[in-house]
């Protein structure tokens, strides 16, 4: 009589374990918000197709995987030293913030005022031994308008890590 009652239990444990495992599957499943391809429909996508190398962002600080073979070249090219600065700029030129690799960089996701977010945002670019994560803003209409980034230690998982805040911003005015 007991070992019927196992054997009648065996099926419905059998169910619950599967029900588990598909949650967990399904948990799992869903968009990966770091890579930033088409996410906001803000921006526009330049002419060549950008690859998605999952953790390649991550790797360098910056809140993008994509991996862009060629950038459009911008009219305008802003350093990360030069915080608290004023951009003059006109209308239709292509801005564009480099920020120096080895810290975990966030920074606008959508368009700013006079500034039209280009996507993909906040991905690597190497030139030489130069690493750096890019955002490329058009500029759409006359106007002022503020851009502002913040970094954070890039940590290995595991290692001591420094806990600080770095803001950066930028002043634009389109003419």
């Amino acid at each position: 009589m007991y070992s019927a009652g196992v054997i009648k239990n065996k099926p419905f444990l059998m169910i619950i374990s599967l029900s588990i495992a598909l949650a967990f599957v399904l948990a799992a499943c869903g968009t990966n918000s770091s890579t930033n391809v088409g996410s906001t429909g803000t921006g526009t996508t330049p002419t060549a197709s950008p690859t998605v190398v999952k953790g390649y962002g991550a790797s360098y600080g910056c809140p993008s995987d994509v991996v862009n073979a060629t950038p459009p070249t911008p009219n305008i090219r802003v350093k990360s030293g030069t915080a608290d600065t004023t951009i003059t700029a006109h209308v239709g030129n292509l801005i564009e913030f480099d920020l120096s690799s080895g810290q975990r960089w966030n920074g606008p996701t959508s368009s700013l005022g006079t500034l039209q977010l280009q996507v993909p945002y906040g991905y690597v670019w190497k030139t030489g031994n130069t690493t750096t994560c890019v955002w490329q803003f058009v500029a759409r209409n006359t106007g002022q308008t503020q851009v502002s980034f913040t970094a954070r230690a890039l940590c290995k998982k595991g290692a001591m890590c420094p806990h600080y805040a770095l803001d950066l911003t930028y002043n634009v005015v389109v003419k």
